[in-house]
This record gives structure tokens, sequence and C-alpha cells, in this order.
């Protein structure tokens, strides 16, 4: 099984990499809906949960723009 991308055994680096290739795949678009909340676990790690609005907010315009 997979690393959770929220979890302390996921790299910072491929963390970051992992959400940009994400919103590359998403644009240009403007129906693409970005959910973690079954992914956030008690082992997650609270900055890479901080990093997915983060990134949100820095890349999640309409329409997506890479």
């Amino acid at each position: 099984m997979a690393n959770c991308i929220l979890e302390e055994t996921y790299p910072d680096e491929q963390f970051e990499q992992y959400l940009a290739n994400l919103f590359k795949t998403v644009a240009p678009d403007d129906a693409f809906i970005l959910g973690v909340s079954d992914n956030v676990l008690g082992t997650s790690r609270l900055n890479q949960v901080l990093g997915v609005s983060e990134m949100v907010e820095e890349h999640g315009d309409y329409p997506i723009a890479a």
C-alpha cells in the first residue's frame, strides 16, 4: 500500500511535487474538488495538512492554472 501524502513517512519534497503535479493535471479547468478528510489520521503531520491548504490558496484560483 502506498504511503499517504500526509504521513511522516512521505518526504516533504515528494509531498510538494505530488501536489504540484496534481494542479498540473487538472489545469486548465474549473471543475475540481480537492478533499483530504479521509486521509487525515491521528498520525498525519499537521504541516502537511496545512501545506495542502497553502498550495490551494497559491494555485487554486479558477480556472486552475498550473
